[in-house]
């Protein structure tokens, strides 16, 4: 197996733990803003949308087109040694 290969299967684990810490302090700050009032809580809410919401898709679109492609690639080419007409 390639390193670089290795060394993405060891990046996934902390990529997701990582992931799920940001999220739990977004949730704790947005509650915070939302308990000093409706205008601090809307504004925190639009600054996490950017700060959470805008890495996790960059994370989520490869992953997403990488799993798209390989079953598109098993879908298309016939399996080995089988003709194609």
């Amino acid at each position: 197996m390639p390193v670089i290969r290795v060394l993405r299967y060891l990046l996934l684990p902390v990529a997701l733990v990582a992931g799920l810490e940001l999220l739990r302090l977004a949730v704790i700050s947005l509650q915070q803003a939302f308990h000093r009032g409706l205008g601090e809580g809307l504004m925190m809410a639009w600054v996490l949308l950017f700060v959470v919401g805008l890495p996790s898709l960059l994370l989520a679109a490869p992953l997403a087109g990488a799993m798209g492609r390989k079953h598109a690639r098993r879908a298309i080419v016939p399996s080995l040694g089988v003709k194609i007409p």
